[in-house]
């Protein structure tokens, strides 16, 4: 009897390992699949300010540079780099961004809607620009007029084109 019950144990602790192996590669895959590989090499956000009546737990501080000022802007991107289907450098150190057909409108609804309001724009967590909307935007496309460097436009580029090749 001494010898059937820590075979018993062994074959308990062999079938809860297996059922964590497999509970573990099923999580591993499931990520895979839902785009873990697709995870961008550059994070580009879109924030609009929040206005006074927007609830304080929607919104988040952010210190502008030029000119020197702390405003507060919604917490979630309007627009993100999932959204942009080319980017590149233009003379100057401007950087031009397209967007993908479907988020024109978005854009042109969004700047028409709030003229007078700043748009921040940050990549990988720095405000790179931050201009008052004085034009509804309407061809889908925005210049980031510096603070990019060409690796990240570069980079944008690549994810973009990965992202909406068909």
């Amino acid at each position: 009897m001494r010898n059937l019950l820590p075979s018993a144990v062994d074959s308990g602790i062999l079938q809860n390992l297996m059922r964590l192996a497999r509970a573990l590669l099923v999580l591993v895959v499931a990520l895979v699949w839902m785009g873990g590989s697709d995870r961008p090499p550059v994070m580009v956000r879109f924030y609009l300010q929040a206005s006074q009546s927007e609830s304080p737990e929607n919104v988040v501080p952010v210190t502008l540079a030029n000119p020197p000022q702390v405003i507060y802007m919604r917490k979630h991107p309007e627009i993100t780099e999932k959204d942009i289907a080319s980017a590149r450098m233009l003379p100057g150190g401007h950087v031009l961004l397209t967007f993908v057909p479907t988020v024109k409108a978005q854009l042109e609804a969004l700047t028409r809607g709030n003229v007078g309001a700043i748009l921040v724009v940050l990549v990988d967590g720095r405000v790179v620009y931050a201009p008052v909307i004085d034009v509804a935007l309407t061809e889908g496309k925005f210049i980031i007029p510096e603070n990019v460097s060409d690796q990240e436009v570069a980079a944008i580029d690549r994810f973009a084109k990965k992202l909406h090749r068909d």
